[in-house]
């Protein structure tokens, strides 16, 4: 080793070992060759620490600051909001939010808010390009008149729809991550005879929500009996409010019962167009075609 060498071995553990080449060194205390890959010393380190009790070469991990990234529920909401008008405005993906030059731009902007854990409180509402209101239920005989109270129309907005969704989601995943009320559901279907489980979706895809909310309407009635059956279930107090602000009522079930109705054009035509032993191209005109019509089609019960 020339003296070049020498005055690059800046490590305190070349004071009880000597390079023999760039892979390897020789410990003086026992003349033990250990390899140093790439010139690490790690292992060597190691070596001198624990056969020769040096322990003065332990390295300490510095301290670090940890910073309050957490910020209240009501700004939480405020932003996430904001994030879904923008994209619902805009007509832009889901996923724009998360590509790197955005996310560049809002660690620069808010640094201290992007840390937020991505669990089954995030609001992960889905809003579509579609108008401010939309009408549920047999349009074909109902003369809808916000003022008439006599006439029982269902009007329903992008909240309430988005909500829905939601509630819908976060009830799937509470009871998927919780044992006690997997282990209900479970027997809850075998009594029931169902053979399909709870499915949690994708949100950027559509073909996922619709089998999860799918799902959702196979257990309706498992679900109306865990509901029944609460109290007398080991849930901790999180647990029993999580469910509660969970619960679906009879609109939001007939919300999800409609909704089923529109996504199933959706499903039927992505599977359509995701075969594989078939050419696809000469579909794809005629399955546009087809869904316009279905969503202009002032006769259909949705």
């Amino acid at each position: 080793m020339n003296t070049n060498d020498e005055k690059q071995l800046r490590s305190n553990v070349w004071k009880y070992a000597k390079k023999i080449s760039k892979e390897t060194a020789q410990c003086i205390k026992c003349k033990l060759s250990i390899k140093t890959p790439a010139g690490g010393t790690t292992t060597l380190r190691k070596h001198l620490i624990k056969k020769h009790n040096l322990t003065h070469l332990i390295l300490y991990a510095n301290p670090r600051t940890k910073i309050d990234s957490s910020i209240s529920r009501e700004q939480k909401n405020r932003l996430d909001n904001l994030a879904y008008l923008a994209i619902f405005e805009d007509g832009r993906a889901f996923g724009d939010l998360r590509k790197n030059g955005i996310t560049k731009f809002l660690a620069e902007a808010i640094p201290d808010n992007l840390n937020e854990d991505d669990d089954e409180q995030n609001r992960d509402e889905i809003m579509d390009t579609w108008g401010n209101d939309v009408v549920t239920g047999d349009v074909r005989n109902m003369d809808i008149d916000e003022s008439d109270d006599d006439e029982e129309s269902t009007l329903l907005t992008i909240e309430k729809l988005a909500n829905t969704i939601q509630k819908s989601r976060s009830l799937i995943k509470l009871i998927r991550r919780s044992q006690i009320l997997m282990m209900y559901v479970n027997d809850e279907k075998k009594l029931s005879g169902i053979n399909r489980r709870l499915i949690i979706d994708c949100i950027t895809r559509w073909n996922s929500t619709y089998l999860a909310v799918q799902s959702l309407l196979i257990h309706k009635n498992v679900l109306l009996n865990l509901y029944q059956s609460k109290r007398k279930l080991v849930l901790t107090s999180k647990q029993k409010e999580k469910l509660n602000l969970c619960e679906l009522s009879n609109d939001e079930y007939d919300i999800i019962s409609n909704l089923m109705d529109i996504f199933d054009s959706f499903y039927q035509a992505t599977n359509l167009l995701s075969g594989s032993k078939y050419p696809t191209i000469g579909l794809c005109l005629y399955i546009l075609r087809q869904i316009k019509d279905f969503l202009e089609d002032e006769n259909e019960d949705l």
